[in-house]
């Protein structure tokens, strides 16, 4: 159910690739190289859009239900990430 991905040193890492993953429901699932690192659902989610990697600001960029342009912080998101999937 994946719709669209970002991939990019995410959190200030320097040596390590990161994927993180929208699906069709909302969930946003991230990957540290191969491995599942944590996942977390999007609110006010109703269809998945754009989403944009903001790497001056660690921060990903999309659009709620209310088509408002919202931005999550990487950090803020892995701390309330679950890590299983």
């Amino acid at each position: 159910s994946a719709y669209n991905m970002v991939v990019n040193n995410f959190g200030g890492s320097k040596s390590r690739d990161f994927i993180c993953v929208q699906s069709l429901d909302g969930q946003i699932s991230f990957f540290e190289q191969e491995n599942f690192a944590f996942s977390c659902f999007l609110p006010d989610f109703l269809l998945p859009g754009p989403l944009v990697y903001v790497n001056t600001t660690d921060s990903f960029v999309t659009v709620n239900s209310s088509l408002t342009c919202v931005s999550f912080q990487y950090k803020k998101l892995s701390e309330i990430g679950q890590t299983d999937s």
